[in-house]
């Protein structure tokens, strides 16, 4: 709460730095600067009403006359007029102004009022009790209400008053006191729920002091209120006390309605300032309030009814704000916008029928929700385009304000959310029904230690502040001048401002200054940040930070540069804000989606941002511009009306060129200024067709016209018409002289025809003579500009001439004729526009947001096997989709062959519904694509996203007489960022491997070979189940030849059952009946499994059946087929049963509650090192951003013979030469001459394997990378041109500065002269674009410090060779170190690639995918351990087998202790199977406690287990469940557990092996019944639970001694949950120990299933969708009231050492208990061991010891995880041992 209140206003006092006009407690009129006001400058932020005018002057008491300014404002606002009076002891500062509704904390009922504030004050000197009002307030709503006339008529006080001696003794009492109730911030409640004022206790002050407190009246009718009490501040204890109005006093705010009962007054707030004993107590407002005596003064200047001008609001006292209607007297809005127009105040839900209207040019409608405390304020009301400090590019978007505040007394940091704004700008858009959709919060966070240093400090009274006292300071981040922004010492606050005023180009506005002591004293929060952020919908996860705000008191915390590093600090969660934005346009206004970008000399500008405009006003185009060297390409939105030349039909191309004068070489050249491509159709700029745009038409002038008519003979003076006012226009004929006379000019002729309307030669006509001053233009260059542009439905094509600029200096060259011949002389060539035809083809395409139709391209041939995605509708949705909602997904296409074309990091914000992986197989030409596509893309209803179809055929093969089965076509989709990633398609299934029974087969499809006749229909024939296909109208129809039969049907909406079937003789036979790709008989049948759903259940879409038995083409078939048909659906273990999002993109789970913010794409690169290992063995990962990195694998070769090999990622600009493709593999090596041998050899120095997809640098391939690419020149060469020729000095090319570029041809002797060089001569080519030929070049003679021995003689090489042309070296830099005499010349490049010889190994295996050896699928886990850590942050990552092993996160609980280990985990490390992914396991005991007589749970593990790349993130660990709460009755546990204290029981003993079967399996033989004077150890392991099989053993423990002991009561419970089925909890294992007679019977376990209850939690983070509401067969949940008294305890495990061998666990509560199983405890000796590393902290015989890891031998037996690398072999919860 910004403090403007306790004392505020009663002396010469400046107002403090956060209140505004008259402000007390930031309660009243005026909004502070953290208010809308920061992002909405001007009041129009305000809920709109009436037109209103208002007067807006102000002066002082002392010269009224200033307020008869004369100066109104008139806005559609739902504002009112006011007059303020803010009364100091001197003067009294007068204001007449407007504000908006509902900015008070008090709800104001009418705003036609007077309001005053008085304070009843004690002069001790006097010891008297006196009335000072500090401030009233008038206000009224009707058209110039606010009159000067009336600053006289304000009251002067409402002469508040109270009796002495009650003030005596409640307020002043003894004068000071040394408590007070305290609650530092607002406790608030109402009639209904009343302030809990024991959230304010007494407490001490630190010295003798005052208290005050205040109470705030927010709804008068329901006594909504709210209380704030602390002792007094600093600052009313010393001196300036009477400055602020002393140290006791009663401040009131009361408010009078003009309009109602005059006589009565309402209290809005009361602040008391005490001495006495216990005076803030919450009954002392009540107690004043009806003490209170008043007089309240004439008020008939102010008339009782309201003039007729305005209809008068309602006097509601309802939450629910109304507005009068709109002014029917405005001027109309050319274009209108309508926008919601209500406030609420304290309501979830505001209902709003009132609207306003205002201009769509330059207005958004916005929502508008306010945190003011415990208040929360909604509006519904428009912003001004302007009226916030940045500009905000598009709509629909949200702001949202937060502060990262620090509490003094907890000493931490938290958020707040202060402010959330939401933007649109069509009709109607700011609905009342998206307020529950507003976002909460970003969640904006900066690490503590960065707020404890650089905000909070270290707690010194003075320090450093830069000040900009008068204004913000503009510019770049590096701005700053000390000489405008000087340091200061400053005692109090420093307040440091970052407004961002172009984010996009790190613009931004700085201020800071040291807030004064006055100002100070009510800046509650010294240390904070507030910062507001924005959200486009086109960007919903990207967050734009407009604003900081930094109050801080650590040292030099204002200097500029802390800015940079809180956006690099700042963590943002965004949440999921799809729903909000859901809707972005007018649904009743056409829409299109243009790709939206600018790129600045990059060759394809990769684009994903796309934008949405209004498809009756603007159109998409691809431009690229030239300026000089640069380049700037642009994709956007154009304006129908934006050209000076009419559009005529799309497609079009532009292309504006020059022909000038080249003064030089006395030549005409053609240069390309700019080209555009525009169309009319969604998405059709797609950023694809950059690279095809045309550079130039190619138009050309004879060279002789130019001379004669542009450039002349030389003459200084020349006639040129002058046009000085404006374009003359009309026909080409239209020129009159009076209009444009002719006048003799002595610089250059300029000329300009525009034409308007080349069909009617309709054109713009302008002359001029260029003014000999302007600088600012190249007028001199003689020049022809010519834009012309192309219609593609122009066949042949035709270039229209759009305009003609002439910059002449030939006389009479501005002769309007000249245009015409210009016309006639000029040829142009357009040159290759193919890549435009698929999508030119006609002037209205097709949108695909347009849903397919019902029959689809290849549904009417019955022998059709169409996919249901077909090729042309693949292509459009990839390459020209209009998608619905905002989604990444990877964009490439490959031949089967050559699956690494689609191992590419392109992807595209196509905001398709979900991304796709399509494989086809049966083609003549199969490929995989990764894709996008929509859920109405089939002509089959799609009900999820998230699915597998496949495409098989059943068929026949004649020679063989054998069933086969072949695949045809895979399609996977899925919904989230980036899920359709290249390493999915080895995953992906081969087959549903459906079968038939071959004898119904045979019988059914197959028959005798042929048929004569079938049913037969020339069209489909469709139905549904309320209309049914009518199947008469198949008529059984004799073929033409013996031949098979040809039908289908489809099932369009499969729960509706509506399908279309069609049946007919085959039209052709087969030449080759041996091809099983024939399938003469056959079952084709494309069938869905989604992946959310049960995965048993296969949907068949389709049935294609080509069949030879009389009447198979019977209606029933297909039925019979279905019934027919078996699958075995497996495998699909990759695909999570819960959608997720990779770690790389968002941790967000549909309905989740935790958002972990979405970022780039990533790619995970293996990441080791080794030294002198060939293999170079890694299991180590990284992920890093992909757009700007790759995978590599180096090695190095050092001189002395050794090596170094790393894998990692490297920065995509690391390279001087741009990397065109991958996989790619390049070579160092140097030529070197052996001063001793006079030989020439080759060293190899570095070779580079380079790739970019994930995991591609595999550690297998480092074997696989050759030796070297055995780069050679001859012998005689090298002697000659490199070699010392004996001469003492050499001529030598220097270019001393850079090096030089262009072509080969490039070099010129004055930029590298030839020097004599006495020592190495250094050469050096620079190949920065080898397919373009153009390079670097740079030659320098040596310096002799630098000129060793080794380097005189030598040429050093880089080459690499791409994946695709595996037998081309394409060389990349050549440097050489030579002596030979003219051996830097450029030409010696050109001789060394003519010379060199290249020897390279067979490279295949390394960069062709289809000859590699195959790699396993891998998965990336999280791997860490941790000990009592409950964050366990962690950033390493490795990788192992998808098919063998899985990610874990699990919690393992030691007594207060506990171990999380993130980790793979092998998935046959349990003796039950884990079925599907993800899961929750838990292992729990239900304990006797033998002191207190109950039964408590403990819970000893967690488990969550998933199976997709960085599932186990970290994040997670603060969610894992405490526990299932795993309980059965006491009274069962009492009889079958506990028993009734006999010493002996009988007790099944299973001596050899548990015994395994059903649950009807026991054999007494083996586990016969024997007496036990111990405690019954009996287990239940289900080793699969689906069919009921189990593993049973039973076994007399052993007697407890000094060395072992065991609880005799427990029961240990192992519980699994599945995402499919959250609400059941299946158990995996029960192991008892029991004293009960007859305890180890086999029965119990099923009792116990029957008897066991939970408790669950919402794990929804974890298994997706978890409701309340169960989905199978669910786990009784227990009662919330029981007599069970069960608890749940944390977990005693403790570590003892038995024998001094073996170790064991030890768990208990009170009692140590042991986990160990009975197999270890029976026969020890026999028991397999493992090596376990024990933590730190060891109990032995109860006794606490602590020391470094203890390497332990563990007997173990039962249910592990082994993980031998692993630092701690972490345990899964069946296992007893640790």
């Amino acid at each position: 709460m910004t403090s403007c209140g306790f004392g505020f206003v009663a002396s010469k006092a400046a107002p403090p730095l956060e209140c505004v006009v008259y402000n007390n407690a930031g309660k009243l009129i005026s909004v502070k600067e953290n208010d809308p006001s920061e992002i909405c400058k001007s009041a129009k932020c305000a809920v709109p009403s009436n037109s209103l005018t208002c007067y807006e002057c102000g002066c002082d008491q002392n010269n009224i006359t200033a307020c008869n300014c004369g100066v109104t404002s008139t806005a559609f606002d739902g504002d009112y007029c006011i007059i303020t009076e803010q009364r100091f002891i001197d003067r009294t500062y007068i204001q007449l102004s407007r504000v908006p509704r509902n900015t008070t904390w008090v709800y104001v009922e009418d705003p036609y009022y007077i309001l005053l504030l008085e304070s009843i004050r004690y002069n001790q000197t006097a010891d008297a009790w006196y009335t000072w009002t500090e401030g009233a307030v008038f206000a009224c709503d009707w058209d110039l209400c606010n009159s000067p006339n009336l600053i006289n008529a304000l009251p002067a006080s409402f002469q508040l008053n109270i009796d002495k001696d009650w003030l005596d003794t409640n307020i002043y009492g003894n004068g000071s006191v040394t408590e007070c109730h305290h609650c530092p911030f607002e406790t608030c409640g109402d009639s209904a729920n009343p302030i809990n004022f024991t959230e304010c206790p007494m407490t001490s002050c630190d010295n003798e002091t005052t208290c005050l407190a205040y109470d705030l009246w927010n709804d008068l009718e329901t006594n909504e209120q709210c209380y704030q009490s602390q002792c007094a501040p600093e600052y009313l204890d010393d001196e300036s006390a009477e400055l602020f109005g002393g140290k006791y006093r009663i401040e009131v705010e009361a408010i009078v309605y003009l309009a109602q009962d005059r006589s009565k007054y309402y209290i809005w707030e009361m602040d008391v300032y005490c001495g006495a004993e216990n005076c803030t107590r919450p009954t002392i407002f009540s107690e004043i309030a009806n003490k209170l005596n008043y007089t309240i003064s004439d008020l008939s200047m102010y008339p009782t009814v309201r003039p007729t001008t305005l209809p008068p609001p309602t006097t509601t006292t309802t939450t629910q704000r109304t507005t009068p209607p709109s002014s029917t007297n405005s001027t109309p809005i050319a274009k209108p916008l309508r926008c919601y127009s209500c406030g609420c105040n304290g309501t979830a839900a505001c209902p709003c029928s009132s609207t306003v209207v205002v201009s769509i040019d330059d207005t958004y409608c916005i929502i508008v929700r306010e945190n003011r405390g415990q208040d929360v304020l909604l509006n519904f009301t428009y912003l001004d385009y302007y009226a916030s400090y940045n500009y905000i590019l598009e709509a629909p978007f949200v702001i949202v304000k937060e502060s990262i505040n620090y509490d003094e007394s907890g000493r931490r940091w938290f958020t707040t959310t202060d402010l959330v704004i939401y933007g649109c700008n069509w009709n109607l858009c700011n609905k009342p029904q998206l307020i529950p959709l507003l976002p909460n919060t970003f969640q904006m966070r900066l690490p503590e230690s960065w707020l404890d240093t650089n905000i909070l400090g270290s707690g010194l009274p003075v320090r450093d502040c830069h000040e900009c006292p008068n204004a913000p300071q503009c510019g770049t981040t590096d701005f700053i001048d000390a000489s405008q922004c000087p340091i200061r010492s400053c005692n109090t606050t420093c307040l440091v401002r970052d407004t961002f005023d172009d984010p996009a180009f790190d613009f931004l506005c700085y201020q800071s200054f040291c807030i004064s002591p006055n100002d100070d004293q009510y800046n509650i929060n010294h240390h904070r940040v507030e910062i507001e952020g924005l959200v486009y919908a086109n960007q919903p996860n990207d967050v734009n930070t407009w604003e900081i705000d930094l109050y801080c008191r650590a040292d030099d915390c204002s200097r500029p540069e802390i800015f940079k590093e809180i956006h690099e600090q700042l963590t943002v969660q965004i949440g999921n804000l799809d729903a909000l934005f859901n809707e972005t346009h007018d649904p009743t206004i056409p829409q299109r989606r243009c790709y939206d970008c600018y790129c600045f000399n990059e060759v394809n500008c990769n684009c994903n941002k796309i934008t949405m405009q209004s498809a009756n006003s603007t159109y998409c185009i691809l431009m690229r511009e030239n300026f000089g060297p640069d380049q700037w390409t642009i994709m956007g939105h154009l304006d129908q009306e934006s050209t000076f030349v009419h559009i005529r039909d799309f497609p079009y191309i532009i292309v504006e060129e020059s022909i000038f004068y080249n003064g030089q070489t006395g030549q005409w050249n053609t240069v390309p200024n700019f080209a555009v491509y525009g169309c009319d159709w969604d998405l059709c700029n797609h950023p694809n067709l950059v690279q095809y745009l045309p550079s130039s038409f190619e138009m050309r002038l004879p060279e002789s016209w130019l001379n004669a008519n542009i450039l002349g003979t030389g003459q200084p003076v020349r006639d040129c018409h002058e046009c000085p006012n404006a374009a003359q226009c009309g026909t080409t004929d239209f020129l009159d002289a009076s209009r444009c006379p002719i006048r003799s000019c002595n610089t250059t002729c300029v000329v300009l025809d525009t034409v308007d309307d080349p069909e009617n030669n309709l054109l713009c006509y302008r002359s001029y003579c260029a003014p000999s001053t302007d600088q600012s233009f190249d007028y001199d260059t003689p020049r022809v500009e010519i834009e012309g542009i192309l219609y593609f439905s122009k066949q042949p094509f035709i270039i229209d001439l759009w305009e003609t600029d002439i910059f002449c200096r030939a006389d009479d060259c501005s002769r309007p004729e000249l245009f015409k011949e210009l016309r006639s002389q000029l040829t142009a060539t357009p040159g290759d526009l193919s890549p435009f035809y698929p999508i030119s083809t006609t002037s209205s395409q097709p949108s695909v947001t347009q849903s397919a139709t019902t029959n689809p391209e290849g549904t009417q041939s019955t022998t059709s096997n169409a996919s249901i995605f077909t090729r042309i509708n693949l292509f459009i949705l990839v390459i020209w989709a209009a998608p619905s909602t905002s989604l990444i997904c990877y964009q490439c296409w490959c031949p089967s062959f050559n699956t690494a074309a689609c191992n590419c990091s392109n992807t595209s914000d196509v905001e398709g519904s979900h991304c796709i992986i399509v494989e086809e197989l049966h083609s003549s030409n199969p490929y995989i694509e990764l894709s996008s596509t929509f859920l109405d893309s089939s002509y089959i209803r799609l009900k999820d996203s998230y699915y597998i179809i496949l495409d098989e055929s059943i068929f026949y093969h004649e020679i063989t007489k054998d069933l086969k089965m072949k695949t045809k076509r895979i399609v996977y989709g899925c919904d989230w960022n980036y899920c359709n990633e290249y390493s999915l398609i080895s995953l992906l299934p081969d087959s549903f491997k459906l079968t038939m029974d071959k004898k119904w087969f045979e019988e059914n499809i197959y028959g005798n070979g042929s048929v004569n006749a079938c049913h037969t229909c020339s069209k489909e024939i469709c139905g549904n189940q309320i209309q049914p296909i009518n199947y008469d109208q198949s008529t059984f129809t004799p073929c033409n030849n013996p031949t098979t039969c040809s039908l289908y049907n489809v099932w369009h909406d499969v729960e509706t059952d509506e399908s279309c079937y069609r049946s007919e003789c085959t039209k052709s036979v087969f030449k080759d009946d041996s091809n099983e790709d024939n399938q003469k008989y056959k079952v084709q049948v494309e069938a869905i499994v989604y992946l959310s759903q049960i995965r048993s259940n296969l949907e068949i879409w389709k049935l294609n059946i080509n069949c030879a038995v009389y009447n198979c083409t019977r209606s029933s078939i297909f039925q019979d087929v279905k019934e027919q048909i078996r699958n075995d659906i497996n495998n699909l273990m990759t695909f999570p049963t819960v959608r997720r999002s990779p770690i790389d993109t968002s941790l967000t789970i549909k309905s989740a509650m935790i958002t972990i913010p979405t970022t780039t794409p990533t790619l995970s690169c293996y990441e080791c090192a080794c030294y002198n290992d060939p293999a170079c063995s890694c299991n180590t990962v990284r992920p890093d951003d992909a757009s700007s990195t790759y995978c590599i694998i180096i090695r190095r070769n050092n001189e002395s013979g050794d090596f170094t090999v790393n894998l990692e990622h490297i920065d995509r600009n690391s390279s001087r030469v741009f990397i065109r493709k991958f996989p790619y593999l390049l070579a160092e090596e140097s030529i070197l001459y052996n001063e001793t041998t006079k030989e020439w050899t080759t060293r190899t120095n570095t070779l580079v394997y380079g790739c970019n997809w994930n995991l591609c640098n595999h550690p297998s391939l480092v074997t696989l990378i050759p030796d070297s690419f055995k780069m050679t020149l001859s012998d005689e060469w090298l002697n000659a041109n490199v070699l010392d020729s004996g001469a003492s000095d050499r001529d030598c090319h220097e270019c001393p500065q850079a090096p030089q570029c262009g072509t080969t041809e490039f070099i010129d002797a004055s930029r590298c002269p030839i020097k004599p060089c006495n020592s190495t001569c250094v050469v050096l080519d620079k190949f920065d674009d080898p397919t373009t030929n153009e390079f670097c070049y740079q030659s320098y003679c040596s310096s002799p410090e630098a000129d060793i021995e080794e380097n005189q003689h030598r040429v050093e090489l880089e080459g690499i060779i791409y994946g695709d042309q595996p037998d081309v070296v394409e060389l990349w830099e050549i440097d050489l170190y030579c002596r030979a005499d003219d051996c830097s010349r450029p030409e010696i490049f050109q001789e060394i690639r003519e010379n060199l010889t290249v020897e390279t190994n067979n490279l295949t295996l390394l960069l062709d995918n289809s000859s590699r050896p195959i790699v396993e699928p891998e998965i990336i886990c999280y791997d860490c351990f941790c000990y009592d850590d409950p964050i366990c942050a962690c950033d390493k990552y490795t990788v192992s087998s998808a098919s063998s092993s899985y990610c874990t996160i699990i919690r393992d609980n030691f007594d207060e202790d506990f171990f999380i280990a993130l980790e793979h985990i092998d998935r046959n490390s349990t003796f039950v199977y884990i079925r599907e992914f993800p899961y929750l396991l838990v292992e729990e005991s239900i304990i006797y406690d033998e002191k207190t007589g109950w039964w408590n749970t403990r819970n000893n593990v967690v488990i969550f287990g998933c199976n997709w790349n960085y599932c186990n993130d970290p994040r997670l660990i603060p969610h894992l469940p405490n526990s299932f709460q795993m309980r059965l009755p006491e009274t069962w546990l009492d009889s079958n557990i506990l028993g009734t204290g006999q010493p002996v029981r009988e007790c099944h003993e299973c001596p050899n092996a548990p015994q395994c079967g059903t649950t009807e399996f026991l054999n007494t033989t083996e586990c016969p019944i024997q007496p036990c004077n111990t405690t019954c150890l009996v287990s239940d392991i289900f080793d699969d639970p689906a069919i009921g099989l189990l593993c049973y053993q039973s076994f007399c423990a052993p007697p407890d001694s000094e060395f072992f002991t065991i609880d005799p009561h427990r029961v240990e419970l192992d519980g699994v949950i599945y995402g499919s089925r959250p609400r059941s909890v299946e158990l995996w294992e029960i192991h008892i120990f029991c004293r009960a007679d007859d305890c180890s019977r086999p029965e119990l376990f099923k009792e116990i299933r029957q008897n066991l209850c939970v408790d669950l939690g919402d794990y929804t983070l974890f298994l997706g969708n978890t409701s309340t509401v169960g989905q199978g067969n669910e786990t009784a949940i227990c009662p919330a009231t029981t007599t069970n008294r069960t608890t749940t305890l944390r977990t005693t495990t403790s570590v003892i050492t038995v024998s001094g061998t073996t170790t064991s666990s030890i768990t208990g509560s009170g009692t140590t208990t042991s986990r160990m199983p009975t197999s270890s405890i029976t026969n020890p000796i026999t028991s397999t061991e493992r090596t376990t590393i024990i933590p730190e902290t060891t109990t032995s015989f109860g006794q606490t010891t602590t020391g470094p890891p203890e390497i332990t031998t563990t007997a173990e037996s039962g249910l592990s995880i082994n993980n031998e690398e692993n630092e701690f072999n972490q345990q899964f919860p069946r296992n007893e041992n640790n």
